[in-house]
């Protein structure tokens, strides 16, 4: 009896009979899970607290959307105040950032690319529910778990169209 395997998601099983016939038998394995792609979490050092320089490295070329976002927040609603928060080992550095004392979102860098997470109250939501954002956006705001504080949406910045999204959420927080 011979096993080959030939990658992790398939397995090739091959039996020969010692009487001169050969016999191929051949198993098809496909696992059924999601891929996990573990993100590269940055600025874990409690005591180096990130600046934009930083920040724009590890950004890489996203940081030009997140520079069209806070421009465009600070153009719209007056100066936006980022405070850089450790929230432990585990998560690091996040870059919360604030309308006076409100907290609009939470920017977390990553490698080549950020994360922007929101949390809604009651009217913000019914708000997103009748607003022009796309249908997955409503969705996934709909269908968040709700906690006590509202609830979350987390965005992936990698593509220049999710800017309009962010400053339209941003707006909706703000205004309700």
């Amino acid at each position: 009896m011979k096993i080959t395997v030939c990658n992790p998601a398939t397995a090739y099983l091959f039996l020969t009979v010692s009487n001169g016939f050969a016999f191929a038998l051949v198993i098809y394995y496909k696992i059924n899970t999601v891929p996990r792609f573990y993100m590269t979490i940055l600025f874990l050092n409690k005591l180096k607290k990130p600046d934009d320089e930083m920040l724009r490295s590890a950004l890489g070329s996203t940081y030009k959307y997140w520079e069209e976002i806070r421009n465009a927040l600070n153009e719209q609603y007056g100066m936006i105040n980022p405070e850089w928060k450790y929230y432990g080992a585990k998560s690091g550095w996040t870059l919360k950032m604030m309308l006076k004392k409100r907290n609009l979102f939470f920017l977390k860098p990553y490698d080549n690319y950020f994360r922007i997470a929101f949390v809604f109250g009651d009217k913000a939501v019914k708000a997103i529910e009748e607003s022009n954002l796309p249908a997955a956006v409503i969705e996934e705001v709909k269908s968040a778990r709700k906690y006590a504080e509202g609830r979350g949406l987390r965005v992936e910045m990698k593509k220049k169209t999710q800017i309009k999204h962010i400053i339209k959420l941003t707006s909706i927080k703000v205004n309700n």
